[in-house]
């Protein structure tokens, strides 16, 4: 599966990042599309009529996710949202005019866009700090990096957090109502 893929790329990635922030190597990663990203497309295509994909695969790979991210990567610092209707991002595909981008539709987008509302607001109860940029009109870089600057220099109360293990769904009914009687090991883990 291609999530499954992209999942274990983006965290060798990470890993990297990390080791060489903590070698003094470099100062700090600035990245397009992040592994906490990939949930949102994993989610859609389990959501996606035709199943793209399974019930059963999406709760592998969410398993997958909280054993290796979760459990084992540090949120990032701040994350930048650039804020862009469906219709202004649609409208902006079609002027490109790149024939990869012409089957994209605007419920697609809106899809996404409501994923992306989600994620946000996930990162935010996580403790992430969040610089949302309306985006319906592109923005000087120096504005930008002078409103990062300003953002990044903002108290954050984010150190590390780990979520509670999910539960694999169960395929007998019996195990669910055991399951509801006694909380499941790890049910209040977090640091």
């Amino acid at each position: 599966m291609m999530q499954v893929w992209l999942l274990n790329h983006r965290f060798r990635q990470h890993r990297e990042f990390v080791t060489r922030i903590s070698l003094g190597r470099i100062r700090g990663v600035v990245q397009d599309r992040t592994i906490w990203e990939d949930t949102i497309f994993a989610r859609m295509l389990n959501q996606h009529p035709d199943k793209i994909i399974s019930d059963l695969d999406y709760n592998s790979y969410l398993d997958l996710f909280d054993n290796m991210v979760l459990r084992e990567l540090v949120f990032p610092q701040l994350l930048i949202y650039l804020d862009c209707r469906p219709e202004s991002a649609i409208e902006r595909i079609h002027s490109r005019g790149r024939d990869m981008e012409q089957r994209i539709t605007l419920d697609y987008l809106r899809r996404l866009w409501d994923n992306y509302e989600q994620f946000i607001q996930e990162m935010q109860d996580a403790g992430v700090r969040v610089l949302r940029l309306p985006w319906e009109t592109f923005q000087p870089i120096s504005e930008v990096a002078r409103l990062v600057h300003e953002y990044s220099l903002k108290p954050s109360s984010f150190t590390k957090w780990v979520r509670p293990l999910r539960r694999s769904p169960s395929t007998h009914p019996q195990e669910d109502s055991a399951a509801k009687a006694k909380p499941p090991v790890g049910e209040n883990v977090g640091v």
